[in-house]
């Protein structure tokens, strides 16, 4: 089993902005062992690293961990997509064969479009490099029309494009709508992941069950989110849940969501 959406970080080495230190559950150092052990418990082989600060360094420090844990099968990290010298920082950590993709949203939607972002969404698909996206109502909008602009960037939709399960039925017809139209564009993918965040106690399925008839199943793959995905359970009780819920709709243990489709996005 490869989990696609793991985060660590360390308090003592960067900001991380996001992060109140003291707050629980999530304001301490959360380590490579710590995740190892984590995962492991729980019957998970490997995973994707995926960038907590907004910083070059942090995906440099990752990848050097990778040596040490070599069940961090792959790192999206972040990088500026709209500075002048996006091209030399890809191809410096593309030297390493573990940097997969590059995270690099913001609370501001329209970088998708930003023209001085466009030369670096080139430079990811010519490395075979993957785009994740964190979106919300506005990005998921305009998602369809980055993906038109660059075919052969594959992008990666992290949580499911944030799915409003607590809210009323309205706001999940508005998601299923945007989620529509952005997944009839074949080079976007989703993350199953984030979801018991988001759900704030509802009901997982009706996300889970649009997004297999939307997308099909080899177009979803399995996103643990440790450890902000402590905010709503334990990580064993991610997992259960979401592998309870995909087999009320027809997803296998075995199935490709699990493993075999994030080998074949990440190239890994």
């Amino acid at each position: 089993m490869l989990d696609t959406h793991l985060h660590f970080w360390d308090l003592d080495r960067f900001e991380y902005a996001w992060i109140t230190r003291g707050a629980e559950p999530l304001g301490r150092s959360f380590l490579a062992d710590e995740a190892e052990h984590t995962l492991h418990t729980a019957g998970v082989d490997a995973a994707i690293f995926v960038q907590a600060d907004g910083s070059i360094a942090e995906a440099a420090w990752v990848l050097h961990l990778t040596d040490a844990f070599p069940w961090i099968r792959g790192v999206v990290g972040w990088v500026d997509l709209a500075a002048p010298d996006v091209a030399d920082v890809l191809a410096r950590l593309t030297a390493h064969p573990r940097f997969r993709g590059v995270r690099a949203g913001s609370s501001a939607a329209a970088w998708l479009l930003d023209p001085a972002a466009q030369p670096g969404l080139h430079a990811l698909a010519a490395h075979r490099l993957t785009l994740d996206v964190l979106a919300g109502p506005r990005e998921l909008e305009l998602l369809p029309h980055l993906l038109r602009a660059h075919p052969d960037l594959t992008v990666v939709l992290d949580h499911l494009g944030a799915p409003p399960l607590a809210d009323e039925p309205l706001a999940m017809d508005d998601w299923r709508r945007r989620i529509d139209a952005a997944a009839a564009c074949p080079n976007l993918v989703a993350k199953v992941s984030g979801l018991l965040t988001q759900a704030h106690g509802a009901d997982i399925t009706p996300a889970i069950r649009h997004a297999l008839d939307t997308f099909g199943e080899r177009r979803l793959m399995f996103g643990g989110d440790w450890p902000v995905a402590l905010l709503a359970a334990e990580y064993s009780e991610t997992l259960a849940r979401l592998r309870t819920t995909l087999r009320i709709c027809g997803i296998a243990d075995d199935a490709p969501l699990w493993c075999t489709n994030a080998q074949r996005v990440y190239s890994i």
